[in-house]
């Protein structure tokens, strides 16, 4: 049991010699975790679904505000901005926790010197 958790609601708790009551609450301990990953999957993919159709609005209106520029305060016009791209920014993080989750994260592997990364600060 102790090794189930969000990512592995996929398993199957065994216990091969338990008596038949215990047999009968396995198949409800079992069938609960199959609807948490499907609940967890569901719930997954809704977040990435929203966070993908957040983009193209913060886009419009990051445009607007960037073309409004002589009609609005330059100072409004500036907090607009960098509240769109914090928002932006959580958009982005989300959409890239859900791909995670999903196993649609491509990973890009390559070697760096660190040295000379540390070496700039």
């Amino acid at each position: 049991m102790q090794s189930i958790g969000p990512g592995t609601l996929g398993r199957k708790v065994e216990l091969p010699e338990a008596d038949e009551q215990f047999v009968s609450l396995l198949g409800h301990l079992n069938d609960m975790l199959g609807r948490l990953e499907l609940s967890f999957s569901e719930m997954s993919e809704y977040a990435a679904k929203v966070a993908h159709e957040l983009r193209t609005p913060l886009s419009i209106i990051r445009l607007k505000v960037e073309q409004s520029q002589g009609r609005i305060d330059a100072e409004l016009a500036e907090e607009l901005q960098e509240e769109l791209l914090r928002l932006t920014h959580v958009v982005e993080q989300s959409l890239l926790i859900a791909k995670a989750e999903q196993g649609r994260l491509v990973w890009n592997i390559e070697r760096f010197d660190l040295s000379a990364m540390v070496g700039r600060w």
